[in-house]
């Protein structure tokens, strides 16, 4: 089995240029984290049948799904860093893609739920944020 890069974990936005569509990078990352998540929905109940006294046995089945991407890196002023800017200040749905690299690609309407710029005395200035879909996202495995 072949090790991934990190560096490879991308997210592009699109340029609703399409169709087709095409996507760029969002440059200056340097942290990035793609969360996938199901919650637990208790299924549990008393079997009638089993005799009194008998542990009740603790049963679920999934339930809602969450994708989510976060990362955090240099604020880059180029067309893609100024869309996803832009796309947080107003609370814009666009589409995207997180590409995970050796698994797939995850790609449809998203929006950032959190978006801040942090600007150290000594050095650039940065950006972190956290992108979750709006819709069912469609996956392209590799």
């Amino acid at each position: 089995m072949a090790r991934q890069p990190g560096i490879d974990l991308l997210i592009k936005r699109g340029n609703a240029d399409g169709p087709p569509e095409t996507f760029s990078a969002v440059a200056g990352l340097k942290d990035r984290q793609f969360n996938m998540n199901t919650n637990e929905v208790d299924t549990t109940a008393q079997d009638v049948t089993a005799p009194q006294g008998q542990p009740v046995q603790k049963t679920s089945s999934p339930g809602i799904q969450t994708r989510q991407f976060s990362g955090s890196g240099n604020f880059e002023d180029d067309a893609a860093g100024k869309a996803i800017a832009g796309d947080a200040r107003t609370g814009t749905v666009d589409n995207y893609q997180v590409i995970v690299p050796g698994f797939g690609t995850f790609e449809g309407p998203m929006y950032w739920t959190d978006f801040s710029f942090d600007g150290p005395l000594e050095g650039d200035m940065e950006f972190s944020g956290t992108l979750v879909a709006s819709a069912v996202l469609a996956f392209t495995a590799v």
